[in-house]
C-alpha cells in the first residue's frame, strides 16, 4: 500500500559540520591542533557555542531558515496485522518509531495517505474508513464501503490523486473505487493480466498499490502493483477496467503481506519503496526490480502495508 510526498530533512548538525571544518583548517596549516596560531580546543568550544547561540537565534522565527535543509530520504508509514503504525526514514529503517492505532473497529487492511487533504486514512475488515493520527494513534470513523471488501491483509491499498477515490484490490481480484468521505463505493472490472501479457491467463495475486505523482492536483498518474505470486510489478491502466501489465521482475519472493509507497520528490521525480519479509527495498518502476536497503526495526517488522507520511497539500 502506497503513497508519494515531497521532502525535506536537516543537514548533520552545524556544530560537528564546523568542527570538522577546525579540525581541516589544522591540517592544511601542517601541524595539531593548539600551536602557535593553529586551533586550540578552547577555541574550539568557545567557536562551537558563538555558533550555537548563532543558530538558536536565527531559527526562533522559522525554526531553520531554508537554506539549511536539504533533500534527504523520506520518512514512509506502514502498519502491521495488528494494527500497530511503523514509522521510519527511508535511509533508516531500523531505526522504527512505533504508534498502536486506537479505536478501530475491525482489523486493520492497510493504511494511504490522502493527498486532497494530507491526512492519513486506512480500512478495516469491517468495511469501515477510518482517518488515523499517526502522532497518536487515535482514528475517526469517517465512513463504510456500501460494497463489502472481501479481501483483507493480504491487498493493496492507494488513493488516486487525480480523482481523490481509494482504490482497495483484493487478493482474489476484486477491484474497489471508494469515495471515503461518503463511503460510496464502485465494484470495477476484476483484475487479469493483459491478453498479450507475458503473465496473461494466470490468476493475479495484488499485494500491495501505489500511484505515481500522489499529489494533490496532479496532472497525470499511474497505478503500480506487486503481484506476490508471480513475483513482478505490474501497471493497471485502465485502473477501472482491471487491466494488468507487467513491468518486470522483482527479483525477490514477495510474500502476500507486504507494501508498496511512491514518493515524489521536489523534481517531480517519483521513488518507489516496497516492503515484505521484515526488509525495505528500493523499486525500479521502468524494470521492477527491487534492491535491499535494510530491515525494519530490530527485530525486524512485518508490514501489511506501506505510505508516504502524510503532508498537508500546498494552499
Amino acid at each position: 500500500m502506497p503513497s508519494s510526498v515531497r521532502y525535506t530533512r536537516l543537514l548533520p548538525p552545524l556544530e560537528a559540520h564546523h568542527d570538522r571544518k577546525l579540525r581541516r583548517h589544522d591540517a592544511e596549516a601542517g601541524g595539531p591542533p593548539g600551536i602557535g596560531g593553529r586551533t586550540s580546543a578552547a577555541r574550539v568550544r568557545v567557536r562551537r557555542t558563538s555558533l550555537l547561540a548563532a543558530v538558536l537565534v536565527a531559527s526562533a522565527p522559522t525554526l531553520l531558515a531554508p537554506s539549511l535543509l536539504a533533500q534527504a530520504g523520506p520518512t514512509l508509514i506502514g502498519s502491521t496485522d495488528d494494527g500497530t503504525l511503523v514509522i521510519f526514514e527511508a535511509d533508516r529503517p531500523q531505526a522504527i518509531r512505533t504508534v498502536r492505532s486506537t479505536g478501530l473497529g475491525g482489523r486493520l487492511v492497510g493504511v494511504d495517505s490522502r493527498p486532497a487533504d494530507g491526512h492519513l486514512f486506512g480500512l478495516t475488515t469491517s468495511n469501515d474508513v477510518y482517518r488515523i493520527d499517526p502522532t497518536t494513534g487515535t482514528s475517526t470513523l469517517v465512513s463504510t464501503l456500501t460494497i463489502p471488501f472481501d479481501g483483507d491483509v493480504r491487498s493493496g491499498l492507494a488513493f488516486n490523486p487525480q480523482t481523490d477515490r481509494l482504490r482497495v484490490l483484493s487478493a482474489d481480484g476484486q477491484n474497489l473505487r471508494i469515495n471515503v468521505t461518503l463511503g460510496a463505493t464502485a465494484a470495477d472490472s476484476p483484475l487479469a493480466y493483459a491478453p498479450a501479457d507475458r503473465n496473461a491467463g494466470k490468476r493475479p495475486r495484488i499485494a500491495a498499490a501505489a500511484y505515481t505523482n500522489a499529489v494533490a492536483g496532479a496532472p497525470t498518474t499511474r497505478l503500480f502493483e506487486i503481484d506476490a505470486e508471480q513475483d513482478v510489478l505490474v501497471v493497471q491502466d485502465p485502473p477501472n477496467d482491471g487491466i494488468l501489465t507487467t513491468v518486470g521482475p522483482l527479483g525477490v519472493d514477495f510474500a502476500p503481506l507486504s507494501g508498496l509507497a511512491i514518493v515524489t520528490d521536489a523534481a517531480g521525480v517519483d521513488h518507489a519503496y516496497a516492503a515484505t519479509g521484515g526488509k525495505l527495498y528500493t523499486v525500479d518502476l521502468a524494470t521492477g526490480h527491487a534492491d535491499p536497503v535494510g530491515p525494519i526495526g530490530d527485530p525486524p517488522t512485518t508490514l501489511v502495508s506501506l505510505a508516504a507520511t502524510p503532508e498537508a497539500p500546498a494552499p
